[in-house]
């Protein structure tokens, strides 16, 4: 062993071009060496630790040239380090980087930058595997946020850029579409998972903006037009019931509060035994004009008359609600008068024709459902499901349509008020006698 000024040379250690010292002190830059150097040059050269100046920094690794170059651990005062490849002093290459939180990557670095492909990872939860360039994500990624959050895609610094998808659990969305900028932005679809709800379309700044069309799944109601700020841009207002082909309505006008409105434009005929004429059922915006993007809604149809009745010694209004598609006609009288003997039933009585053995004829139902179609409007009569029965009494009806689509509450939309107007009932027409 020989002793030079503060360093111990080692010379049993010799290896090829280089040789082991010791550096007891610091040098004249306060730096300390111990470790191999070149014989030649007497540079760090091979395997050796090095503490810097600033004794923040250590490395402990592979040497040339007096540059930290090959395999080797920079370590840092505060518990952190990179372990990996170096190349003529850089950190180039693949390695590890721990941080003194504890957050983690292992992947690939340029002088010394999270750049090309890597995995990072922090204790809260943060996970993120994918391209790199200057230590932002940036290029095909996978992303896992504390709060569940996973983005699938594209990056641009660090945030969502091009295509990809987004699992957001804590809002119980999924959003498959284009990104930019880290929001919503060209084509996606959005599925809303709590309120049933999916959107496809164009989507601005993060809102389902433009062309789109949204369907609550829940009920089938849909929008297929334009929205803004995450809501279609029209509106519904209320219903109207005309006559096809933009004839004119049966519906009351609206007066304000405590005004006797005017009579309907048209007034609905429709004799016992005959089916009710085909209608419209019309949605309309608040411009009053046709929401044709909207379409699902479904509706209740009944139809009754009001009639005084005694209950125990007290009058009372009751419902007698017509049975839609009863195809039962009143009892034929046995007196020439043409009312029923003393006994006689009332009862309605299945037609001769239809009294065939083994069939059950259909004798009614009190409501009809249906459903707000393409265009916004629904045709409804016009076929034997709206057969007004041949045993109902003349008179006046009230016809009432109501809005029973099963709407997810608190989002969207929201029901309407349902319509009602009168159906005049003529006598039965007689058949002609052969």
């Amino acid at each position: 062993m020989a002793l030079f000024g503060n360093t111990v040379v080692l010379p049993t250690v010799i290896q090829g071009e280089t040789i082991a010292i010791v550096q007891r002190e610091v040098n004249h830059v306060g730096s300390k060496y111990t470790g191999e150097i070149s014989i030649n040059t007497g540079k760090r050269h091979g395997h050796g630790s090095y503490i810097y100046k600033n004794p923040y920094f250590q490395f402990e690794g592979q040497w040339a040239d007096g540059e930290k170059h090959g395999q080797g651990k920079l370590m840092f005062g505060d518990g952190g380090f990179y372990e990996g490849s170096f190349l003529k002093g850089e950190i180039i290459g693949q390695g590890t980087r721990q941080w003194a939180d504890g957050s983690n990557y292992v992947g690939e670095f340029d002088h010394g930058d999270r750049q090309g492909t890597g995995t990072f990872t922090s204790p809260d939860g943060t996970t993120y595997e994918g391209s790199w360039s200057r230590n932002q994500y940036s290029g095909e990624g996978e992303l896992t946020l504390p709060s569940g959050d996973h983005y699938v895609g594209s990056f641009q610094k660090h945030l969502f850029n091009g295509q990809g998808t987004l699992e957001c659990p804590s809002q119980d969305t999924i959003y498959k579409g284009s990104f930019e900028e880290g929001k919503y932005e060209g084509e996606g679809e959005l599925t809303n998972m709590r309120f049933q709800f999916t959107y496809t379309g164009q989507f601005r700044s993060g809102h389902m903006d433009g062309f789109g069309k949204g369907v609550d799944q829940r009920s089938g109601l849909s929008h297929e037009g334009e929205w803004a700020d995450d809501k279609p841009a029209r509106n519904p207002a209320r219903f109207d019931v005309c006559a096809t082909g933009d004839g004119p309505s049966y519906l009351p006008q609206e007066v304000p509060e405590g005004d006797t409105p005017p009579a309907p434009e048209a007034e609905l005929t429709v004799p016992a035994g005959g089916e009710l004429p085909q209608v419209i059922i019309k949605v309309l915006d608040t411009r009053d004009e046709q929401l044709s993007a909207e379409t699902g809604r479904q509706l209740k149809f009944t139809m009754y008359i009001e009639k005084e009745v005694i209950v125990e010694e007290e009058t009372q209004t009751e419902k007698c609600y017509v049975l839609w598609g009863d195809c039962r006609v009143p009892p034929e009288p046995n007196s020439q008068a043409g009312t029923p003997e003393p006994g006689q039933s009332n009862e309605p009585v299945v037609p001769e024709e239809l009294q065939q053995e083994g069939e059950e004829p259909f004798l009614g139902d009190d409501v009809v459902y249906g459903r707000i179609e393409e265009a916004g409007e629904m045709c409804f009569g016009g076929s034997e499901t709206w057969l007004v029965p041949a045993y109902v009494e003349p008179g006046k009806y009230n016809l009432v349509i109501e809005d029973v689509t099963d709407i997810t509450q608190d989002y969207l939309w929201e029901k309407m008020a349902k319509v009602a107007f009168t159906v005049t009932v003529t006598p039965r027409e007689e058949e002609p006698v052969a």
